[in-house]
């Protein structure tokens, strides 16, 4: 799978980053089931 991934150039889809300190409103917004892709929490 890496190799796949390495020679097509696969990325995630980010959705939303959201500071550490919003981690619970990052929570929230996973649980509504509206993102598309990846929800990031940064430090």
């Amino acid at each position: 799978m890496n190799r796949v991934i390495t020679a097509h150039g696969l990325r995630p889809v980010i959705d939303r980053v959201f500071p550490f300190e919003e981690a619970p409103a990052a929570a929230s917004y996973m649980a509504n089931g509206a993102h598309f892709g990846k929800i990031i929490i940064s430090h």
